[in-house]
């Protein structure tokens, strides 16, 4: 009964791998805040409204901030679970929403620095919501537009509101090379109010990458930018 029920179980993960709508991104990139990140991202494609998965990004960083002081030269990361809808769509134009939400860790560094202070390493509580706009520009070319309302909450060594009232401008694209890769840009920009109010004025970031999917659905693979 055991053996029976293993097998079982094998054969309907074999199917699930062969039928489930699930795609795999890969995405390297910089920031304001970074010299690189890296982010490796799992989609699971519910229907052609909804889609849900998770994400985790590692970051060499330029700086970051905890207790609202400015820390140069370290590791940080981001895991987060995100969800993406559909709320209208023509034969040219998509427009979705989309929610992230999750965990940010920034090591301190051991690295002498500018402010003395006695860093210690930090978390966070991050959220991340944002409308998306999908323009079909051919059957294997998407532009992509939008806007993202990221907040960060430090959590440890002390609760902190580290950034709100941000709005960030974000603008991409992406690229058939096949029937189940993709060739992803994305790049965002913006005001940012946070660590104080003093030391962050704006964000830029850009990232490329590529998707592989197990599914053949060339419009829904060219979704991005989320």
């Amino acid at each position: 009964m055991t053996r029976l029920s293993l097998l079982t179980f094998s054969l309907s993960l074999l199917f699930f791998a062969a039928e489930a709508q699930v795609s795999f991104d890969l995405q390297y990139g910089a920031s304001r805040q970074d010299y690189s990140n890296t982010t490796f991202r799992l989609n699971y494609q519910i229907n052609d409204t909804w889609r849900i998965g998770g994400e985790f990004q590692g970051s060499d960083y330029r700086y970051r901030f905890i207790d609202a002081r400015k820390i140069e030269n370290g590791f940080a990361s981001e895991t987060r679970l995100f969800v993406l809808g559909r709320l209208a769509e023509n034969d040219l134009i998509r427009l979705d929403f989309f929610a992230k939400a999750g965990w940010r860790s920034v090591v301190a560094s051991d690295e002498t620095q500018e402010v003395n202070y006695a860093f210690e390493n930090s978390g966070a509580v991050i959220f991340d919501p944002g409308l998306l706009v999908t323009i079909k520009a051919s059957e294997k070319f998407f532009w992509h537009t939008g806007v993202r309302l990221p907040i960060t909450y430090q959590v440890n060594p002390e609760p902190l509101a580290e950034q709100l009232q941000s709005s960030y401008i974000m603008l991409g694209g992406s690229y058939s090379l096949g029937e189940r890769w993709a060739l992803l840009a994305n790049g965002s920009t913006g005001a940012t109010f946070g660590a104080g109010g003093d030391t962050e004025k704006y964000m830029w970031r850009i990232d490329a990458g590529l998707r592989f999917s197990l599914f053949n659905d060339a419009k829904q693979n060219l979704i991005t930018g989320y």
